[in-house]
């Protein structure tokens, strides 16, 4: 964990957490879109098809992450005598 003491320091840290998440977000959701928009040209049976695989892979997506972020403390603190 890092120490911060001026707003300054806070502020860089964090962007340099947030900007990566954000950057992922901002290209999931733009690579959703693009598959959506991309589909409209088909029946309206593939774009069910686009639209339930989007649902299915956003549950795992966040699945995943929160597992990583359940087990993240307990990582830490096995580590922490070390």
């Amino acid at each position: 964990m890092y120490e911060t003491h001026r707003f300054k320091e806070r502020l860089r840290l964090f962007i340099s957490l947030f900007l990566p998440i954000l950057i992922y977000q901002l290209a999931n959701y733009s690579a959703s879109f693009v598959d959506t928009a991309m589909t409209g040209q088909y029946r309206t049976l593939d774009l069910a098809g686009v639209y339930s695989h989007q649902s299915v892979e956003s549950f795992f997506y966040l699945f995943d992450r929160d597992c990583l972020c359940a087990n993240t403390d307990s990582w830490a603190s096995s580590r922490k005598g070390q």
